[in-house]
Order: C-alpha cells, then sequence, then structure tokens
C-alpha cells in the first residue's frame, strides 16, 4: 500500500533559494516566517536540496 505524502511540496528552486538565504547567515525562524515554510520542513534533511 503506498503513502500519501501530507502537505506542501516545495520545487527544487524554492529549496535551493531557501538553503542559499539559510547560508547566507538568515535564520530558520526569519525564513520560516517570511517564506511560510515551517521549521520543520527546513531542518528536515528529506526535503533540503543538500542530500
Amino acid at each position: 500500500m503506498e503513502r500519501k505524502r501530507a502537505g506542501k511540496t516545495y520545487n527544487d528552486e524554492f529549496k535551493e533559494r531557501i538553503v542559499d538565504l539559510y547560508h547566507a547567515g538568515n535564520s530558520v525562524k526569519d525564513l520560516s516566517s517570511e517564506y511560510g515554510v515551517s521549521e520543520v520542513d527546513e531542518r528536515n534533511p528529506t526535503n533540503s536540496c543538500e542530500k
């Protein structure tokens, strides 16, 4: 039985932008509030483009 993913999905360009902003010194909290991405999504390596 296949499991459906719940929640939002993000395209690779968006994920790369978030990671670049994080590496540039933006906090997870700031990125979360500005882009509407949960802090859990930003910290979850399975959702990251840095695999």
